[in-house]
């Protein structure tokens, strides 16, 4: 086994494992949402020779006006905030949304290209109230986050509270832990999402903190938005770059301290998988940090991953006391055995069952589409 790659910084990290030699094949460029011809000279050539994919988009005839940079990716696409026009000649109203830009430059590879993609492909089928919705995507002359001549852009929902990792991380700066009114519905929204994309056969393969997207509900108190109570919001999943359809999920992409141990052990990514991360998202909720701390080392990560030991709450007295019924989940989530642990529609169930229902809103609708 190769193992987790080396390096200082562990959170947010995409390890770059190599593909097991008894990997199934990869998804076809027409599976993926790409056009058939990459090699195509009508692709975009780069000033160094090199030629990217063409991706084969849906018809999207929105103008686009940029804002501000909200985040980059590892993936080389930056996020920005952005508003979709209809063109003068059309119906609707101008819609707000976040725009996932991947430049067409020097720093851009073809592997870059062909997951921006399959996102593009993946969100047009993925339609549920606990999933960031899809609202176009478009090819551009001119990147507005660079000096490239080109972009992609995928326009998705825009989410005004940001993501849970932000409100994590306030709470542990005033060290104030959640209770079981707020973490109730932000799990059953969560878990009925992961439900849905297991229903179509779809991997996340990266559920964490900082890819659960926050909108404050209208009925929701004034105030700073990182100091409001978690029953304040609605909540999505959302980040689809690394996610796979199930039988092709063979490789490790996630974030290190979300793994599973059998992922780390290159012994393949299912259904599972997730779960344990759900378990691990249940962690960082509980202990206001991410799994295993923020000052351990990938050998040391390794280690405990290899041997199947799940993080440890610093206070598990604690968290049994405020919220036992959270804790027994998660650690059926972090069963060793995959085959232990509950399905997402098991957690999904449990949670409505102790009346939590997985309610939001959903996408605001551009054209024919949500």
């Amino acid at each position: 086994m190769r193992g987790i790659p080396q390096g200082r910084h562990l959170q947010h990290l995409p390890p770059d494992f190599s593909i097991a030699e008894d990997a199934p094949p990869q998804a076809s460029a027409r599976e993926n949402g790409l056009s058939e011809d990459l090699a195509d000279p009508s692709c975009t050539v780069l000033g160094d020779g090199r030629s990217l994919p063409k991706l084969d988009l849906p018809p999207f005839s929105y103008d686009l006006q940029f804002g501000e940079v909200l985040g980059r990716g590892a993936s080389g696409a930056s996020v920005m905030r952005c508003v979709a026009v209809p063109p003068a000649d059309g119906l609707g109203e101008p819609v707000p949304c976040a725009a996932k830009v991947l430049p067409l430059s020097s720093a851009t590879f073809p592997d870059m290209v062909e997951d921006f993609g399959r996102e593009v492909a993946l969100m047009q089928t993925l339609k549920h109230p606990s999933l960031v919705g899809f609202i176009g995507a478009r090819h551009i002359a001119t990147s507005p986050c660079s000096d490239a001549n080109e972009a992609y852009v995928l326009c998705i929902e825009l989410f005004n509270a940001g993501d849970l990792d932000a409100i994590v991380r306030r709470r542990r700066q005033q060290g104030k832990p959640f209770g079981m009114a707020e973490l109730g519905p932000i799990l059953a929204q969560v878990a009925a999402g992961l439900a849905y994309l297991h229903s179509r056969g779809v991997l996340h393969r990266d559920l964490k903190a900082s890819n659960v997207f926050l909108k404050s509900r209208p009925e929701a108190a004034d105030g700073e938005m990182l100091d409001l109570p978690l029953w304040s919001f609605h909540a999505k999943l959302g980040d689809f770059g690394c996610c796979k359809v199930a039988s092709r999920a063979q490789t490790p992409t996630q974030t290190p301290q979300w793994m599973a141990p059998e992922v780390v052990r290159q012994e393949g990514y299912g259904r599972q998988s997730d779960v344990w991360s759900f378990g691990a998202l249940l962690y960082e909720l509980l202990e206001l940090g991410v799994p295993y701390g923020e000052e351990i080392t990938l050998p040391q990560l390794e280690k405990e991953l290899v041997a199947g030991r799940a993080p440890a709450l610093s206070d598990r007295h604690g968290a049994e006391t405020r919220v036992p019924s959270l804790v027994a989940l998660m650690d059926a989530c972090f069963a060793l055995d995959p085959s232990d642990r509950p399905r997402a529609a098991d957690l999904s169930s449990m949670l409505e069952a102790a009346g939590w229902l997985a309610q939001a809103p959903t996408c605001t609708v551009v054209g024919n589409r949500t």
